[in-house]
């Protein structure tokens, strides 16, 4: 083999620069993982979770028909309020309008979450996906737990 041939090839017969198909698709799958938690964590952020009961579009603009109602008979002072209340209720059903579902970033998150947190080093733990904002149960569902304590020996 002359000196030329030598240069041009790598072990395994491939050029400098040349990958398999199998690296081409690994290199897919991680750059789609990320791209998945991005958008899931993106998301979160833009629209945390609030504890307590959820309020829910249809709730709301029920009371908005009640404060409507209410309108009609309240004095001066009582329709100053209801008028404010309105106000806000109507931001809170702009802002549940054109808040994220999440729900399809979640589901696509819990399949990959996993296999994410394992190919980094070190491992993305559960105590760092929490205090991104993840939720516990979302967490469980990814298969991704909290770890033992450490024994004192």
């Amino acid at each position: 083999m002359s000196e030329s041939d030598n240069s041009t090839t790598r072990k395994g017969g491939l050029r400098p620069g040349s990958m398999t198909q199998a690296h081409k698709e690994a290199l897919a799958a991680g750059r789609n993982r990320t791209r998945i938690v991005r958008a899931y964590l993106d998301a979160l952020e833009k629209n945390p979770t609030r504890r307590g009961p959820k309020r829910t579009l249809e709730k709301v603009r029920r009371e908005l028909a009640e404060v409507a109602n209410a309108m009609v008979e309240a004095d001066t002072l009582q329709r100053l309020e209801l008028v404010q209340k309105r106000i806000t209720l109507q931001k809170e059903v702009a802002d549940m309008e054109k808040a994220t579902d999440i729900s399809a970033l979640e589901a696509e998150f819990i399949g990959v979450a996993r296999d994410y947190s394992e190919s980094k080093n070190p491992a993305i733990s559960h105590e760092a996906w929490r205090a991104m904002g993840v939720p516990a149960r979302v967490l469980k569902a990814a298969g991704i737990t909290e770890s033992a304590a450490p024994s004192a020996d």
